[in-house]
């Protein structure tokens, strides 16, 4: 006879606690499932809340090489800069130096007259050059040489040609133009007139200074040639040796008829469009080429020295003794 497995015996009280046990298990098994998703999620939010708050606007910066960087002890304040009243004052650097430190430029950017245009924007400034006056102009043209000859007399032209300018007023236009070799400099504005009005006078000069240096040898013609299509009522005609020599000399009676061609006469009125006065410098010309033009197209019924005058060395101060 087999012998029974003895089962430990129960009381009814046990018996329901364990039933309850039971029952409340999946309970308590949610309740910490949803405690640990709900701290998962907090977790998580605050972690993204660090984050963007971390994510400001970018500050957009520029980095820049020390060599680049100077400091800025080595920059001078502007209050020890003071304005340049001449042109000669301003600093130039170019290969041609050496020849344009030899004369300064005079400037007329604060030294017009003040009377200028104080009579209304259509007054007439003095048309006049060395001496030589150009009447109620208002279109006038300076052709000036610029060949190897003129280095000398280059500081007293210059300073004549501002001197010239700054008499004209707004109402009034004007063009340079250089001749050397076989080619015509044109200060800009190339083709047209400019109003003389402070700032295109200012321009000018200030071209001419970093632009111009007299060398070689010249020929007049295509200078002549440009400043006669401006229509102007008057030109300047400033030359050391108007007719050159060597590969770039002309003939003057060439020369003369080209004019002719340029500047005829008016049938009708018996005059030339064009008045050119005419202005020899440092020697005599042989040919006395510049007296024939002045004679020729000069104003006509006045003298023929009225348009034409000779300034040699001793009237330029360049003689030997006068520096």
């Amino acid at each position: 006879m087999g012998h029974a497995r003895l089962r430990p015996h129960m009381n009814h009280g046990e018996r329901g606690q364990q039933t309850r046990a039971r029952k409340s298990l999946p309970w308590i098994a949610s309740v910490l499932g949803h405690v640990l998703l709900l701290g998962f999620v907090v977790l998580v939010s605050w972690n993204l809340a660090q984050t963007q708050d971390e994510k400001t606007t970018p500050l957009i910066t520029a980095e820049v090489s020390e060599e680049y960087v100077a400091p800025m002890t080595a920059i001078e304040p502007e209050s020890n800069i003071s304005a340049p009243t001449e042109l000669s004052a301003l600093p130039t650097e170019s290969p041609t130096d050496t020849i344009q430190s030899q004369f300064s430029l005079p400037t007329v950017a604060s030294g017009l007259p003040s009377s200028l245009g104080a009579a209304g924007p259509m007054s007439l400034g003095r048309v006049s050059f060395a001496g030589l006056g150009g009447g109620a102009a208002r279109r006038i043209v300076f052709v000036v040489d610029a060949s190897g000859s003129m280095v000398g007399a280059f500081p007293v032209v210059i300073a004549e040609l501002a001197q010239s300018l700054s008499n004209l007023s707004p109402a009034q236009n004007y063009a340079v133009i250089f001749f050397q070799r076989d080619e015509a400099l044109v200060v800009p504005p190339k083709g047209k007139l400019t109003p003389a009005t402070d700032d295109a006078v200012t321009r000018t000069l200030t071209w001419i200074r970093e632009s111009v240096v007299p060398r070689g040898r010249s020929n007049p013609v295509e200078a002549i040639e440009q400043a006669l299509q401006l229509d102007p009522e008057v030109v300047f005609l400033l030359s050391s040796n108007i007719t050159g020599s060597g590969r770039y000399e002309v003939d003057l009676n060439a020369l003369l008829t080209r004019l002719d061609a340029l500047n005829p006469v008016d049938p009708r009125s018996g005059t030339r469009p064009t008045v050119i006065n005419c202005i020899q410098f440092l020697d005599p010309d042989p040919l006395d080429a510049l007296r024939a033009i002045a004679t020729i197209h000069g104003a006509q019924g006045e003298s023929p020295t009225s348009a034409y005058r000779f300034l040699g060395r001793v009237e330029l101060g360049l003689a030997p003794g006068q520096r």
